[in-house]
């Protein structure tokens, strides 16, 4: 349980730092961009360490979605994800969609390898 709490809660705050200082990057010229880039370089290296955490976890949730539902809680679990996820689409807009086609990428090369596994462990068995 604190290991899902936790990746809802890295996946928020990662894509609400990471939201803060993309919208502020889309309204500068190129020379104020360059100018930032040069004086504010830990803003620049913040945002993107923030945006990898953020579709890394969102990667973890959508990747519990893509799992077939096992029992009642897991059913919950997938209904919370899945509002979750509509909620900081409508909260954060273009920047965790952004956020979250990474993120559906990743989540689905993870569950085809986990597939792969989950196959080749079940060979394992029969033999």
């Amino acid at each position: 349980m604190k290991r899902k709490i936790l990746t809802v809660l890295m996946s928020f705050f990662g894509l609400h730092l990471f939201s803060n200082q993309f919208s502020e990057v889309i309204s500068y010229s190129i020379d104020e961009w360059k100018e930032s880039l040069v004086f504010e370089p830990f803003s620049y290296f913040i945002a993107i360490i923030s945006f990898i955490v953020s579709f890394l976890a969102f990667s973890k949730i959508i990747f519990v979605l893509l799992k077939p539902i096992i029992n009642r809680e897991t059913k919950h679990e997938k209904i919370f994800y899945a509002i979750f996820i509509t909620l900081t689409i409508l909260v954060y807009r273009f920047s965790a969609v952004l956020v979250l086609i990474f993120a559906i990428g990743y989540a689905i090369m993870e569950s085809i390898e986990y597939s792969k596994r989950v196959q080749r462990y079940s060979r394992r068995e029969k033999n």
